[in-house]
């Protein structure tokens, strides 16, 4: 349902040889924020890799600070890298039709996620290279009509390659680069995102939780 999630357990990571940190991974496929609390009160925190913390330990991510810093509730970090939007409204009507109902609900936005949310030409190629054999990912594919999200599933094996020879010749890359921004460019997918990001206003609405969304890109 949501392409990837979170294996629970606790891993020392490796990255490019020299960046190392500790995550620790929940049941429920959270990125831990420290110890749980006892109140009653939840957040959940939805994005990608920067709500989850992508190298660094657990211990110095933004949702465990925030957990310092608030010891009365409970602060949930569903972060996972690679994720979109979509994916956090996914997320999140799992949780509730699980009965998990929290007090807050807040999605970490950023613009990334417009490609993310439908699949563009580019972050096909991306997750075909970094993400061989892990079955499909959720996607819109075009601007969704009134409240209604038709979400349909591609396989990795079945995204966009990258053009032969890019890899090798800077000129076919920029060519490349230029051909899917101009392919991309003929659905608006900032509206996309809006259209979730309402799907998950609607939700929160429906069940009486406030919502908040944070922009944490610059644009």
């Amino acid at each position: 349902e949501l392409g990837l999630s979170l294996r629970p357990g606790e891993y020392q990571v490796q990255s490019n040889q020299h960046l190392h940190y500790h995550a620790t991974h929940l049941p429920e496929s959270t990125r831990s924020t420290g110890p749980r609390q006892t109140t009653q009160r939840t957040v959940f925190l939805l994005g990608c890799s920067f709500t989850y913390g992508m190298g660094l330990s657990d211990s110095l991510t933004f949702p465990y600070l925030l957990q310092q810093q608030l010891p009365d509730w409970q602060i949930v970090n569903f972060g996972v890298p690679a994720y979109g939007t979509l994916q956090s409204y996914l997320q999140l009507r799992r949780q509730l039709a699980r009965g998990w109902q929290p007090d807050l609900v807040v999605l970490n936005y950023a613009s990334l996620h417009d490609s993310r949310n439908k699949l563009s030409p580019s972050q096909q190629k991306y997750w075909r290279a970094a993400l061989r054999g892990l079955g499909r990912f959720p996607r819109l594919s075009r601007v969704p009509e009134g409240d209604h999200l038709d979400i349909e599933y591609l396989r990795v094996e079945d995204m966009k390659k990258t053009w032969a020879w890019s890899h090798h010749s800077a000129l076919l890359c920029l060519l490349e680069q230029v051909s899917d921004h101009i392919i991309d460019g003929f659905e608006d997918k900032h509206l996309i995102s809006q259209k979730i990001i309402l799907k998950i206003s609607n939700l929160c609405r429906a069940n009486h939780i406030p919502f908040v969304v944070t922009g944490i890109s610059d644009d």
